[in-house]
């Protein structure tokens, strides 16, 4: 028990933002349940298709990994990040290998201030067979919660997008971990 009264309570303890969690707007699917389907493993479909889903962040934090859940099929690379309601890329985990099936995947990212606001978490798969895992829903849901998608290129994600209406049902599992900023 000698290291029992070494633990830092004074350092606040991560939080993940992500596509799912209570800070996006998938979670508004809860007043329209009945269009609502659950998790589900997909493919990818699109090569260099990048899906947004908005995530609000409530108070200022700090960035220090990016991640996505993998689904079945490993193929290709994933990139995703952190954007600006105008498409503006603020960071992003880089153009990284799938590693392992059905597990999320993170990638350490440089320790970056996040202010408070409302921002997307996008992502993109090079490969057409790219197995994510994705909330699932109905196109036009999508579309009522604020999803969004561009296209995108070979390599990691480009540092401007024009966001347009989500087309396809279901936004990917991905978010990113984050401190608290403490003053």
């Amino acid at each position: 028990m000698s290291g029992f009264l070494n633990v830092n309570f004074a350092r606040p303890m991560p939080v993940s933002f992500s596509t799912f969690s209570k800070y996006s707007g998938s979670m508004g699917r809860a007043a329209v349940k009945r269009n609502y389907a659950g998790a589900a493993n997909v493919t990818w479909g699109t090569a260099n298709l990048v899906v947004f889903s908005p995530v609000a962040v409530s108070m200022p934090v700090t960035v220090s990994r990016i991640w996505w859940m993998n689904g079945d099929a490993i193929s290709g690379n994933v990139d995703c990040g952190i954007f600006t309601p105008d498409g503006t890329l603020v960071l992003g985990a880089g153009n990284t290998a799938q590693a392992t099936a059905n597990a999320r995947q993170h990638v350490d990212v440089t320790d970056t201030l996040l202010p408070a606001g409302l921002y997307y978490i996008g992502v993109k798969c090079e490969a057409t067979g790219a197995g994510i895992n994705v909330d699932l829903g109905v196109a036009n849901m999508e579309k009522i919660l604020g999803a969004a998608q561009a296209s995108g290129a070979a390599g990691s994600l480009a540092a401007s997008y024009t966001l347009a209406a989500c087309a396809r049902a279901g936004v990917p599992m991905a978010g990113f971990t984050a401190v608290p900023r403490t003053y």
